[in-house]
């Protein structure tokens, strides 16, 4: 049903066009002076004196821009004849030796023309035997003779009728433009109030948003357009006056026209200096100054100027805007690709607040429907470790290591666990993901400690030193290795603190908690779950490091998990732990507490886990 409403909505554009073209640069042409209008309205000026002046203003800006195009056409028209023997010189000059290698191409191709021009060799034997030296050819009795009916040429009557013609369509879409303009201008607050009576009042916010951030848009991106596309000419008619091409102000002003074309524009504008370039110099030089001069202002313009002034103003992507113009094209001709960047931008902000529309929004729209935590996971299941590196590196620009083991790795190994759980992981990616997670915590730790050690400032004290306090934090993982993973993120975000931890494999764990190597030392520990995850397991360790050591300060990071701390101080009742935490730097500064150094924390009762647990 969605795909038959848009081909009934692409059909009525398409048969309409008409109608709707001069209505789509009517309501153009009013977010372009709506800005200018209501500054006019607020400094004394009555609304249809406002509108009058500005409309008056821009038929005198286009009756000007005519009449100076003419005089420069009709002036370029005298001189044209003078160029005749310079170019004829240049062809000459084009014409190639035949045994040079061009020369050689050339009678190839010659050839291959006349080889298909040639007549059918049995039709030609047929014709020549149906002939006796001059003979005429004979047709056989009764085989009808073709007739051909060949209208009288219109003449130049013709050409004026047709011209007139086109001239009157223009003038009626014209008048229909200015008509629709005035009172698009006069009424502009009622067609707003209209617009949201069609909509609904009972979603008025979402109606007015969309309606001022389309026009917002809209406004600016056409403003900034007009300014740019007018530096652009005059850039290209000082360059011209300079090169020495004829009637430089035409061309500056077709320029500054014709830019309004996306894409293609600045490039159609050229063609005709370029012709002239060849046409009045002998030599090639003034040619390459001019395409040189098109080719700089282009890329300056596009590649700087335009993204300084209104870079991301549409809310657009560029892909989207490239397939817009190709659809708005293929619609309505070359009107159409002059609109569709507007056209696109008000289609854009409707997917952004209309819910049933939200699927614009996603095609459209500039802003990134991935969160970088979910592409980097992507990234990984695709085994592409290169691109997964590229997110890494992109989000370390602005952010920390810490936000990066938090915002991106914990949540991406979240994932991965979500996905073993449910069997949607094949051995050939858990392994990937896995080992190459592993190795970036790893390469990234490295990269801090060396800016750390580069660093003038001094490394702040240690809060849980080895030497000083002689022991160190273990964290154990609560079951698989993406637990262990998120705790050796803990491990490294305190070892660049200073701090002695030592991280003890899952696999070390299945056996017994008490047989991997731990010794009296062990002070305080830290176990490491990413949801889901088994409370029974948490609780077995949890009894275990208890009676192993019961002097001990335990920490439970449950990584994310916020959603289902509730059940966890029924679960954990008989091993109350000392404290529990769902990020990174909360379990930073818990450990930190533990040590005795910046005070000591006391084992908080089970009221108070069930009151952090909230």
């Amino acid at each position: 049903m969605a795909l038959f409403g848009a081909a009934i909505v692409i059909a009525i554009l398409f048969f309409a066009r008409e109608v709707f073209i001069p209505l789509s640069l009517a309501i153009l042409l009013s977010f372009l002076l709506a800005i200018p209008c209501t500054f006019l309205e607020h400094h004394g000026f009555k609304r249809p004196l406002a509108v009058l002046l500005l409309v008056g203003l821009c038929i005198a800006i286009v009756v000007t821009i005519g009449w100076v195009v003419s005089a420069q056409f009709y002036d370029l028209a005298g001189k044209l004849p003078n160029y005749q023997q310079t170019i004829e010189t240049k062809l000459a000059s084009l014409k190639t030796s035949p045994h040079s290698t061009l020369g050689r191409v050339n009678q190839m191709l010659q050839r291959t023309a006349d080889e298909l021009q040639a007549p059918d060799p049995k039709e030609a034997g047929t014709r020549m035997s149906g002939t006796s030296g001059n003979a005429p050819v004979t047709k056989p009795k009764g085989e009808p003779i073709p007739v051909e009916v060949h209208q009288p040429a219109n003449g130049s009557l013709g050409a004026l009728k047709g011209m007139l013609a086109s001239v009157g369509k223009s003038l009626a879409s014209g008048v229909m433009i200015l008509v629709v303009l005035i009172f698009m201008l006069l009424g502009r607050e009622d067609l707003r109030n209209r617009v949201i009576r069609l909509a609904g009042t009972d979603r008025m916010d979402l109606t007015t948003d969309a309606l001022d951030e389309a026009a917002s848009r809209v406004s600016r991106y056409l403003l900034m357009q007009l300014i740019v596309n007018c530096c652009f000419g005059v850039l290209i008619g000082l360059g011209l006056f300079l090169i020495g091409i004829p009637n430089p102000l035409l061309w500056g002003a077709m320029a500054t026209l014709l830019r309004f074309i996306p894409y293609v524009g600045a490039w159609i504008a050229a063609a005709a200096p370029l012709l002239l370039a060849f046409a009045i110099h002998p030599g090639w030089a003034k040619l390459a100054w001019t395409g040189g001069l098109f080719l700089t202002a282009e890329v300056l313009t596009g590649n700087i100027i335009e993204p300084l002034l209104y870079g991301s103003s549409t809310g657009v992507s560029p892909v989207a805007l490239v397939l817009a113009a190709v659809f708005w094209t293929w619609l309505w001709g070359p009107i159409g690709l002059l609109l569709s960047t507007p056209l696109t931008v008000c289609l854009a902000v409707l997917g952004l607040h209309v819910p049933q529309l939200r699927f614009l929004h996603v095609l459209l729209g500039d802003e990134p429907v991935l969160t970088p935590e979910t592409r980097f996971y992507q990234r990984m299941l695709a085994m592409d470790r290169h691109e997964a590196d590229a997110i890494v590196k992109a989000f370390l620009k602005d952010k920390t290591l810490g936000a990066a083991y938090e915002q991106l790795i914990l949540h991406s190994l979240t994932y991965a666990k979500e996905d073993l759980e449910r069997g949607r992981l094949n051995q050939e990616r858990e392994t990937f993901v896995l080992e190459n997670v592993s190795q970036l915590i790893e390469e990234l730790a490295e990269d801090e400690e060396g800016r750390t050690e580069q660093s003038s400032e001094e490394r702040p004290d240690t809060p849980l030193s080895a030497t000083e306090l002689g022991t160190f934090v273990a964290v154990l993982p609560a079951a698989n290795r993406a637990d262990e993973i998120a705790g050796t993120m803990l491990a490294k975000l305190l070892a660049l603190r200073g701090v002695a931890v030592r991280v003890f494999p899952a696999i070390a764990l299945k056996e017994d908690v008490t047989e991997v190597g731990m010794n009296g030392s062990i002070r305080i520990a830290c176990i490491s779950a990413l949801p889901p995850t088994s409370w029974m397991r948490i609780r077995y360790l949890c009894k275990k490091l208890r009676l192993r050591f019961p002097g001990i300060k335990l920490l439970i990071g449950y990584w994310g998990g916020t959603d289902n701390l509730s059940e966890v101080p029924e679960s954990l009742s008989s091993c109350t732990p000392d404290g529990i935490v769902t990020t990174l730097d909360e379990a930073i500064s818990a450990l930190t507490s533990f040590s005795g150094i910046e005070g000591h924390l006391q084992p908080l009762q089970a009221e108070e886990v069930q009151r952090q647990a909230v």
